[in-house]
């Protein structure tokens, strides 16, 4: 029973024996597996690196090894930085992609807002402004430009004046008097109907018009 019993304790020894052989010869395998494929790396990349010195030494760029390696340890020291680059270059890229229909609805609506005005003429009447501008380039000199930098303050006020006073409504009322004149093509008028005109309630107005804004005009000049 005894001899039983050391026979199976042997030969568990024995089976525990031949897996520890198994796995360590499994073990070195892998080994020599990893040690072969380091030397092909290491022949892979000492074959690229020696066609990059070659390809750069015809191009006439000089490698320098120092900095090469103080590059590669500056990016490993920075990896995080160019982590956070990685995460931010999706986080736009993720943007981008919400931000596309957006996008493209807001230039349909450029699109459709452009054709509108298209056919209400406005298009047309920035291109005749475009054309106004030019004229204006063409015969204003750089110094007419600067005296108008001086009168703006006069400008100004001449504007404030035509806005707070009825020179618009008094002028557009002069305009069409001049263009219903022009419609009725008066006849020639000779001295004395001139001054039978002159005589008349609303001529009379006119002139004393005409005589008080003359006057106030000469108290303002310096003549």
């Amino acid at each position: 029973m005894e001899k039983e019993n050391l026979q199976e304790q042997i030969n568990e020894l024995n089976r525990k024996l031949d897996i520890l052989l198994e796995e360590s010869f499994k073990e070195k395998q892998r080994r020599e597996q990893q040690e072969d494929l380091m030397q092909d790396l290491s022949l892979i990349g000492k074959d690229l690196y020696d066609t990059a010195v070659e390809r750069l030494d015809n191009e006439g760029v000089e490698l320098n090894d120092e900095v090469i390696v103080r590059l590669l340890f500056k990016l490993l020291r920075d990896i995080e930085i160019f982590y956070e680059m990685i995460n931010s270059l999706e986080s736009a890229y993720d943007l981008i992609k919400d931000l596309g229909p957006i996008v493209n609805q807001m230039g349909r609506d450029l699109i459709n807002k452009l054709s509108d005005l298209e056919q209400k003429g406005y298009l047309k009447l920035f291109a005749s402004l475009s054309k106004v501008s030019d004229s204006f380039v063409k015969y204003y000199k750089p110094d007419d430009a600067q005296i108008l930098a001086k009168r703006v303050e006069t400008l100004v006020e001449l504007s404030r004046l035509a806005l707070t006073s009825t020179l618009l409504e008094d002028t557009k009322k002069m305009l069409e008097a001049y263009q219903e004149a022009r419609e009725e093509k008066p006849k020639k008028m000779g001295l004395f109907k001139a001054m039978r005109e002159l005589s008349s309630p609303e001529m009379k107005k006119s002139l004393g018009f005409l005589v008080s804004m003359l006057k106030k005009f000469s108290q303002k000049m310096d003549f």
